[in-house]
């Protein structure tokens, strides 16, 4: 149990630790990022980085099956942190300056604060349906008998 409860906390811990990286890493290139690029390194590679620790069945044998709820809840604080670094930087002001655009027909309007209720609930809706996604996949081939 204990060797259990170890390898659950080191690999949250590197779950972590990898979204932190990634959100440091969003944050470095911003002047010569497009939005294209920021919204799949912000958005979509944590929420698929634990879409993948589940995949690969990391957490599935572990006693408390809630802690698999636990990467999105992570990632979620790592966004939180990268958005108070980030919002209120000169960088920031200049990307979303860079990646804004307006016309007579349309506009694209990047938001100043990362850290609305929005983009928020975004973050956190989108991590928990990857998570509930992978799951329901592993649910389906387990109970069709094919291999993961």
């Amino acid at each position: 149990m204990e060797e259990i409860f170890i390898f659950t906390l080191l690999v949250i811990l590197l779950a972590l630790a990898f979204d932190i990286l990634v959100y440091l890493t969003a944050g470095s290139f911003l002047a010569v990022e497009s939005f294209g690029i920021f919204a799949i390194i912000i958005y979509l590679i944590p929420a698929l980085l634990n879409g993948v620790i589940i995949a690969t069945g990391v957490m599935e044998n572990i006693k408390f099956r809630f802690l698999k709820y636990i990467l999105p809840t992570l990632t979620l604080f790592a966004y939180f942190v990268f958005g108070k670094m980030v919002t209120y930087s000169s960088e920031w002001e200049k990307f979303v300056a860079n990646n804004s655009y307006s016309s007579e027909s349309f506009s694209i309007q990047i938001s100043k604060d990362l850290l609305s209720i929005d983009q928020i609930l975004f973050i956190l809706i989108l991590n928990f349906l990857v998570v509930i996604a992978v799951k329901k996949v592993m649910t389906y081939f387990k109970r069709s008998g094919n291999q993961w």
